[in-house]
């Protein structure tokens, strides 16, 4: 049996890119361009930044690693791959969406290679993805991910098809024990390190593993709560005015920070909204 772990790329690289999703306008072109000759690098080696560290940990943990690129497909650590910028990520210009909805893009470029053709029953398959690469990669992961031997780890991932197959790992897992210097950014990382060692205790029972995070996490203070609002403290408009009215001196951000604080809903696009047409 060996452990096989599947992570989402990084945006940051170690060498120049070779071509940029912006710069293209079909699926086609993007893999001519990046046809070009120029360096490459065995993929473990070309992405870089702090979530590239803490992958670069779990690959020294495992047999196999394999990566989902948004420019490559589905690649092994080994692969040797050229630079490029492309992501899922709406908020970037080198989105794929430009070009193809992302459950297209990804089924063509993984045409050849996908998670689903690298599956099978003997070995154990850990995967992480964030929720835009779970949107993504649905057509593919929507046929393994229900097996026995495939752990989901995606704490952000909110897909009804998805939902029943994650591992329950979360935030409050930072002020345990087991992951102590865990922070946003490497909580998932470290329980996936943490279910590579241990697993074997629990003879890779998916129920067992996940019912050990539920209850170890179940007692732990959330390390975001003081910022979280409380969704249920709903107040109409005249609130929200007066609360503009009574600190003539705030800008409209520092009112929405007093509300926030006081367990109100509301935005910086309510309150804009709401002087423009009250006060201007």
């Amino acid at each position: 049996m060996k452990i096989k772990v599947i992570t989402t790329c990084a945006n940051t690289k170690v060498l120049p890119s070779v071509v940029d999703l912006k710069d293209c306008s079909s699926m086609s072109e993007w893999e001519e361009k990046l046809s070009t000759p120029a360096e490459s690098l065995p993929a473990i080696d070309l992405y870089k930044g702090g979530y590239w560290n803490n992958v670069k940990k779990l690959y020294s943990q495992v047999d196999d690693l394999y990566i989902i690129s948004t420019g490559y497909g589905l690649v092994h650590s080994s692969d040797k791959i050229k630079s490029y910028q492309a992501t899922f990520s709406e908020a970037s210009q080198n989105c794929v969406s430009f070009i193809a909805q992302p459950k297209e893009w990804w089924d063509y470029l993984s045409r050849n290679r996908n998670i689903t053709s690298i599956y099978n029953e003997e070995d154990i398959f850990i995967i992480y993805t964030s929720f835009v690469y779970s949107k993504a990669i649905f057509n593919d992961l929507i046929n393994i991910i229900d097996k026995p031997n495939v752990f989901f780890v995606s704490p952000d991932t909110n897909i009804k098809e998805f939902n029943p197959y994650k591992l329950a790992t979360n935030i409050k897992l930072i002020y345990h024990p087991e992951f102590k210097g865990g922070n946003a950014t490497n909580i998932s990382s470290k329980c996936i390190s943490w279910l590579i060692q241990n697993g074997e205790k629990f003879n890779w029972d998916k129920d067992k593993i996940n019912q050990w995070f539920i209850d170890e996490s179940k007692d732990l203070p959330h390390p975001y709560a003081s910022r979280q609002l409380n969704k249920n403290k709903k107040v109409g408009d005249e609130v929200i005015l007066s609360y503009i009215t009574n600190n003539p001196n705030k800008s409209l951000k520092q009112v929405v920070k007093i509300l926030n604080s006081e367990g109100i809903a509301c935005g910086t696009n309510r309150i804009n909204k709401l002087y423009n047409t009250h006060f201007n």
